[in-house]
């Protein structure tokens, strides 16, 4: 889930590639008192998300326990947060390698691990073909809904530090943040094209609409 500190009034509402993997190591340790350690039992590998905090959809949130709460979040710009899921997602965890096309799909241009120009265009179809990309490529009003006053503060990716020294103002001393997801998502800048970048805003207008301003 998101993380809910019921002893200190304070919740964070996480987002798929908006620093929610080092926060989440963060909240752990502040929780339990030691750093979190994936596991794997029967088979299964257990991580940050599944094991401590599963995301969780706006609408499924604990409202009435959280009403008077310090509620937070961060968000990012879609283009910095799309180009996070390639690298990650696609690029480094193969999650489009093998996918069960249609000829017609094949003829259209959809193929396996596509280059980023290729994933940008067909990012609906992708998303349709790998519950994994999608999940990481949900709009932020999934996660946030559709109203940026519900929140007490909205900081950005580049605002991690001052997330950090905030809650430790809210609840006392805390462990330094680290990174723990790395990408290339920076390396596949370059490669876009104005039309792709104009693909991403198009695809992602409710979310600049609403968090632009805090991007």
């Amino acid at each position: 889930m998101t993380v809910h500190l019921y002893q200190h009034g304070f919740s964070y509402i996480s987002v798929p590639k908006c620093s929610s993997t080092s926060l989440k190591f963060l909240f752990f340790e502040i929780e339990n008192g030691r750093p979190f350690e994936p596991y794997t039992e029967n088979g299964t590998h257990w991580h940050i998300h599944n094991a401590a905090y599963p995301f969780v959809p706006f609408e499924k949130l604990p409202h009435d326990r959280i009403a008077g709460h310090r509620r937070v979040c961060v968000v990012r710009e879609p283009v910095s947060r799309l180009l996070s899921c390639y690298a990650n997602r696609v690029v480094a965890r193969g999650d489009l390698n093998t996918l069960d096309l249609s000829p017609e799909q094949r003829d259209r241009g959809v193929v396996e691990a596509p280059d980023i120009g290729t994933f940008i265009r067909f990012l609906p179809e992708y998303r349709a073909l790998s519950g994994v990309v999608a999940h990481h490529c949900e709009p932020l009003s999934h996660f946030l809904g559709r109203d940026p006053a519900y929140f007490d503060r909205i900081y950005n990716t580049g605002q991690v530090e001052d997330f950090v020294a905030d809650l430790a103002e809210a609840i006392g001393p805390v462990p330094e943040v680290g990174r723990r997801t790395t990408s290339r998502s920076r390396s596949f800048a370059g490669d876009l094209t104005p039309q792709d970048r104009a693909r991403i805003h198009e695809l992602f207008a409710e979310d600049l609409e609403i968090f632009g301003a805090y991007m």
